[in-house]
């Protein structure tokens, strides 16, 4: 079985592509059988993999079919303001593997898999075989959106409006 992670992000040095371009994290990815996509292109990560696939920059819709038919998100961002993909991962209730940090717990509670911050491989591999076992037990670990913050309430609740959900 196949797992396909989708990580919608431009390349920017707080995204953390570059963590993803480890040989342990690669060889990791091809024995187990997870594909990563990425919404960049092969120029800007220089990895030669099959896990890994490049699409480039995509328009909205493209990212939301291809979040849908993915089997979680993938965030490695350092840092977010919201963390838009986050909140449309929960909306399509999709699992979400995310740094354990206060924008991403902000959002997603305890119902995601954390990734110790700063980001280490021997912590992401383990948090993606823990996701890999309980899909494959057919356990999902849904986001269910919550918010402590009055800007994260209001800004969720605009977000779910221009969605139509």
């Amino acid at each position: 079985m196949t797992l396909n992670l989708f990580y919608p992000a431009t390349f920017l040095p707080h995204k953390n592509h570059y963590f993803l371009c480890n040989r342990e994290i690669i060889d990791f990815l091809e024995k187990s059988d997870i594909k990563i996509t990425l919404t960049i292109t092969a120029k800007d990560l220089k990895v030669k993999s099959d896990s890994i696939k490049f699409v480039g920059r995509l328009p909205h819709e493209t990212c939301l079919a291809l979040m849908k038919d993915s089997s979680a998100l993938l965030f490695l961002s350092s840092y977010e303001s919201l963390g838009i993909p986050i909140l449309e991962a929960s909306f399509n209730k999709k699992s979400i593997i995310a740094p354990n940090l206060d924008y991403s717990k902000e959002l997603i509670g305890n119902s995601g898999y954390f990734l110790k911050f700063p980001l280490n491989v021997k912590n992401f591999i383990h948090t993606l075989n823990s996701f890999k076992n309980d899909y494959i037990k057919g356990i999902n670990k849904v986001s269910h959106l919550k918010s402590n913050t009055v800007s994260s309430k209001v800004l969720i609740k605009i977000f779910a409006n221009q969605l139509k959900l």
